[in-house]
């Protein structure tokens, strides 16, 4: 008898890639986020690398995005420019740990044009929409009130913030602000408090 994939035990490689989804819409620069299924607040389309591959080589990791992009959002990647690579974050995995068994993953960030509409494709997202500046930086604020203790879980759970992961990514895209001291409750908060595969 031979075991069905979907029976397997997933494995976190360490390796994640995340994109930034971008367009142009009458001179305003909006962003794709999703509402994770999780319920951990708005995030943008990630995956793990090496679900389909063995190494972690650039041309991979954009296929990658690519198909995380397209599975996640049903759109089609046309422009793909890298934000960051190999970059560590002490976020925790929902998958089981790997042979090296440390916390976390490395991450490359893309910024990425698409083709088509998006629609709810793969169960990553509940909803998806495409959010201005002003928007990202109240969900990012939002995030940063979540960590202090400042919205409770049932306040979270009725209007959630950005995926606290996702705030140090869409402020290396230019999208959001963040002080230093901000970031920092952020990515404590990630390291200790957050599981996530995102």
């Amino acid at each position: 008898m031979t075991a069905n994939s979907n029976d397997l035990v997933k494995f976190c490689d360490r390796l994640s890639a995340g994109a930034v989804v971008e367009r142009e819409v009458e001179g305003s620069t909006l962003v794709l986020i999703g509402e994770c299924a999780t319920g951990e607040g708005w995030a943008g389309p990630a995956g793990h690398v090496r679900d389909k591959f063995h190494s972690s080589s650039v041309a991979e990791v954009e296929t990658v995005v690519r198909n995380v992009v397209t599975g996640e959002t049903g759109m089609i990647v046309t422009e793909l420019e890298g934000i960051c690579r190999l970059t560590w974050r002490g976020n925790p995995c929902a998958r089981v740990s790997g042979p090296a068994g440390d916390r976390g993953h490395w991450w490359w960030l893309h910024r990425v044009g698409t083709l088509g509409d998006p629609v709810l494709a793969d169960g990553t997202f509940t909803s998806l929409r495409w959010a201005g500046k002003a928007e990202l930086q109240r969900l990012a604020d939002r995030a940063l009130a979540y960590v202090r203790g400042e919205v409770s879980e049932p306040e979270w759970a009725e209007d959630p913030g950005m995926h606290p992961l996702w705030v140090l990514w869409f402020r290396h895209a230019g999208h959001v602000e963040m002080s230093v001291d901000g970031l920092s409750r952020i990515e404590l908060w990630v390291e200790y408090r957050g599981l996530s595969n995102r």
